[in-house]
């Protein structure tokens, strides 16, 4: 129940820098990498602020590691097959 309430908690703390960084984009006008950074500043920032725990690190973790993968390969940086 621990892991199923961390991994809960790692989610709704993703939607909320997401959130942030679309109502950056769409409201006021910042673009999409200045808002980008916004929001991956504010999930940094809600994962220091949170409980200390060993999955919530590990799964943020993960969720940036996937982000910066895909902005690189959508930059054309890194090969994409398929």
């Amino acid at each position: 129940m621990g892991r199923l309430s961390a991994i809960f908690v790692a989610l709704c703390i993703v939607l909320i820098a997401c959130s942030i960084g679309t109502v950056l984009y769409l409201r006021f006008g910042l673009s999409g990498t200045e808002s980008a950074i916004v929001g991956l500043t504010a999930l940094v920032l809600l994962e220091k602020l949170s409980p200390p725990g060993r999955i919530l690190p590990v799964l943020v973790g993960c969720v940036l590691s996937a982000a910066g993968a895909w902005l690189l390969a959508a930059a054309g940086l890194i090969p994409v097959f398929g």
